[in-house]
């Protein structure tokens, strides 16, 4: 079976995509990762250490969400590196105010 070049184009196209899809899931992804890190804030806030270690893992992505916008050329991946690496500077230098007297 051989393929045509016109066959490999239709193969290699966007025009099969349902585009309203797509955005609906990077919708919902983007939904459940912001409750995600609203629920890491707020257990941060109780000084839970379960959700400084959450905290950690969400600046962690988002610290190579912020290299891959920079590297894609988009000046905001300053900003975002900027704030995920303090975010992950603060919750590393004060990790003894997590392992003190816990909450009920």
């Amino acid at each position: 079976m051989t393929l045509s070049l016109a066959d490999l184009a239709r193969l290699g196209s966007v025009g099969n995509l349902n585009l309203e899809r797509v955005g609906r899931g990077v919708g919902v992804f983007s939904f459940v990762i912001g409750l995600v890190e609203i629920l890491a804030g707020f257990l941060v806030l109780r000084l839970s250490n379960g959700g400084r270690i959450l905290a950690l893992v969400l600046a962690s992505l988002g610290l190579i969400g912020g290299i891959g916008s920079l590297s894609g050329g988009s000046p905001a991946g300053v900003l975002t590196l900027g704030l995920y690496g303090l975010v992950i500077y603060a919750l590393f230098a004060h990790s003894v105010v997590f392992r003190g007297a816990r909450r009920g």
